[in-house]
């Protein structure tokens, strides 16, 4: 097992009033495939979910006891789709919403207000979805969180409003090399193409927004570098195309000319705002 693994005590937010969380254990929604074993190295069980989706099961460097499961979707290049993290046997903090595992029902009630639904799971306990914010966790006979899920949205495509984010900011965040805040506006599943070849991140999510370990914020800014933000008014310099999606939020381009070739940015939506999911250079 590799030692790139960062220990998962990040902190993080309550979550009425914020934005939805989508990583957990160091790990995000739409990271490709071959991260968990990349990191964690062989799991100990491959399956398939009931949907057709393939999933895998690790254990944990936190301990005897700690496990997490991955199920990647089929129908969108075998990215992580959900992932589960549980502890039976040690009552440590999760290092996500502020969740300890072994918090008891009322303590949960008490943090994060009533679940939007709860679902038997017969011998385990009980299944408490929060479906607004991607989770769901699960409580022994007992009433004890034993295990967290977080999964990918499934958003209406009437509910969305054609949002971008501004690449003004997003620049400067370059400038300052803020990984972690220039993270919020690109996905896990970033594709940067540049001379023919195709860079997308390559570790676990917390190391990727604490140190750029694949150096893709690097180039990052080096398509940001060649773009003229203040000439969006040409047509001849600057387009911008609405992609729409029968089933899903549309997608977004910006194109900016770069010499003969146009430089292009596509963003989607995903866990709660539009985000780069792929760049052009």
């Amino acid at each position: 097992m590799k030692g790139v693994f960062l220990i998962f005590l990040l902190g993080s937010n309550l979550i009425y009033g914020q934005k939805i969380n989508r990583s957990l254990a160091g790990f995000a929604i739409g990271q490709g495939k071959d991260i968990p074993r990349k990191v964690l190295g062989k799991p100990y069980l491959s399956d398939t979910s009931m949907t057709g989706n393939p999933i895998e099961a690790f254990a944990h460097p936190m301990g005897k006891g700690w496990i997490i499961v991955f199920e990647y979707n089929k129908e969108k290049n075998h990215n992580v789709s959900s992932i589960m993290l549980s502890s039976q046997t040690q009552l440590l903090p999760s290092g996500f919403n502020n969740l300890n595992f072994g918090m008891k029902k009322s303590e949960i009630l008490k943090l994060l207000g009533r679940p939007s639904d709860k679902v038997s799971i017969g011998e385990y306990g009980e299944k408490w979805v929060y479906e607004q914010y991607s989770f769901s966790l699960d409580l022994d006979s007992k009433g004890i969180l034993w295990a967290i899920k977080l999964f990918e949205p499934n958003y209406e495509s009437n509910t969305i409003e054609l949002a971008i984010p501004s690449l003004k900011t997003i620049h400067d965040l370059q400038v300052k090399n803020d990984f972690e805040a220039l993270s919020e506006f690109v996905s896990p599943s970033l594709i940067i193409q540049k001379s023919s070849r195709k860079y997308k991140f390559e570790n676990a999510w917390n190391l990727e927004t604490s140190s750029d370990a694949s150096g893709i914020f690097k180039l990052f800014k080096e398509a940001l570098s060649q773009v003229n933000l203040a000439d969006t008014i040409n047509p001849k310099q600057y387009k911008q195309t609405i992609i729409p999606f029968k089933n899903s939020p549309s997608k977004f381009k910006m194109s900016f000319k770069k010499g003969s070739s146009w430089l292009e940015f596509i963003w989607a939506y995903e866990f709660g705002s539009y985000r780069i999911i792929e760049i052009i250079i």
